[in-house]
């Protein structure tokens, strides 16, 4: 009897123990959540930005032509409806350009040559719900690169409806 009693608190404390952690899961989630699609957002800023670029200077406009699109899309698109949370002010923004797609910054950057154009932004700080109980921040950071369009011509504007694959000889995938 003895022995039941000393049971009985046991499982309140238990149940309260597992409730805190499925409360801070729960809050965690909410804040990873929120970074994700503020990822997703800064993204897509960031790739307009650096498409709007890669534009210009492939239609022969120059550097600062094309570092001016990069900046107002990007500003366009931080003010879009749904990125407004998206305090940019907090962002370090950065465009540059280089004559291979992989190297950034290029020292031996020449504009006559090929050019592509990296946007990156780097710390932008959101809002923080319940993760600052647990001394962490939010901060987030995105880059995209383009450059020059293929070179190759369009014989015309059809998209396929569907791709087949088949075991034939011939060149189409069916054996006639």
């Amino acid at each position: 009897n003895k022995k039941v009693q000393k049971q009985k608190g046991l499982v309140l404390v238990m149940v309260t123990m597992a409730m805190l952690v499925f409360v801070a899961i729960a809050a965690l989630s909410i804040d990873i959540n929120h970074l994700m699609v503020n990822k997703t957002r800064l993204q897509n800023a960031v790739d307009s930005a650096a498409l709007s670029a890669a534009v210009l200077i492939d239609s022969d406009s120059s550097i600062a032509d094309a570092t001016a699109a990069a900046n107002t899309t990007f500003t366009n698109m931080a003010g879009a409806v749904g990125n407004s949370e998206m305090d940019m002010s907090t962002a370090n923004v950065s465009v540059t350009y280089s004559n291979d797609p992989q190297t950034f910054p290029d020292s031996s950057f020449d504009s006559s040559l090929d050019v592509y154009v990296r946007v990156e932004v780097t710390s932008l700080d959101m809002d923080e719900f319940f993760i600052q109980a647990f001394g962490l921040q939010k901060t987030v950071s995105a880059s995209a690169v383009a450059g020059p369009s293929s070179a190759s011509i369009k014989a015309c504007n059809i998209v396929p409806m569907s791709v087949c694959s088949g075991g034939g000889t011939s060149t189409d995938g069916y054996e006639r």
